[in-house]
């Protein structure tokens, strides 16, 4: 099913085995299904490939991308570079999003006639940090 990309996102991997398929899960699963999923690997050594591949074979609006490791922000400007939707999302590996995430950003995007939305994300590292503190030094 064809529909105008509304949305790009854009998502940078790197050695993201660990959280990579619970943040594609987010995405694929979004309510607004006018999108596009740009995923960059960033030279990743673990399993990270593979994983976007499998999503891949299951999702025709995923695009993978594959450089060596130059850091997130190359990856960005790289899927940026590939982006065809009307707006830009920069999500990273190690988040995930509600279901209706991007819905709500787009539809304010359009209502409001805005050029960006800020969102913040539900991250591993953020939850992990909580239920294992780090001791003060």
């Amino acid at each position: 099913m064809e529909y105008d990309i509304k949305v790009s996102v854009i998502v940078p991997v790197y050695d993201a085995e660990k959280y990579l398929e619970q943040c594609l899960d987010s995405i694929v699963n979004q309510t607004l299904k006018e999108i596009e999923i740009i995923c960059v690997d960033d030279g990743s050594t673990d399993s990270s490939m593979e994983i976007l591949n499998r999503f891949k074979e299951n999702d025709p609006r995923i695009t993978v991308l594959s450089q060596q490791n130059l850091f997130a922000g190359v990856a960005r400007n790289n899927g940026k570079s590939h982006a065809r939707g009307k707006y830009l999302v920069f999500w990273d590996s190690d988040d995930y999003f509600y279901e209706t995430a991007l819905e709500k950003m787009y539809s304010q995007c359009e209502r409001m006639m805005q050029t960006s939305v800020f969102a913040e994300a539900i991250s591993f590292w953020k939850i992990w940090a909580k239920r294992f503190p780090q001791p003060d030094m």
